[in-house]
């Protein structure tokens, strides 16, 4: 995702979570609406709904109150395992 799009370039967690815990809104387009994604815990991802942004957040909330927040990179891949299958040894005719 292009960064110089956002008007306040906040990357750091701790930044996040005020700007979000003080307004609510996507602090790359001031997008009031999310998309609810995966959760766990007290997790839960979260999209910009504004069509032209989808920044992707991890949001932790407690009792209703946002405690953490922190950005989903998707520019780089998730760990992947890549197994290779070596070729069976093609069986001998005598």
């Amino acid at each position: 995702m292009d960064r110089f799009k956002s008007h306040s370039m906040l990357d750091n967690s701790a930044d996040l979570t005020a700007w979000f815990a003080r307004t609510g809104r996507c602090p790359d387009c001031g997008g009031e609406e999310f998309i609810d994604g995966p959760r766990g815990g007290l997790s839960r991802n979260m999209k910009c709904a504004t069509a032209w942004c989808g920044s992707e957040y991890n949001i932790a909330r407690y009792e209703g109150r946002i405690f953490h927040v922190d950005r989903i990179d998707r520019s780089v891949p998730a760990d992947v395992v890549v197994v290779r299958v070596p070729e069976a040894t093609p069986p001998t005719i005598h």
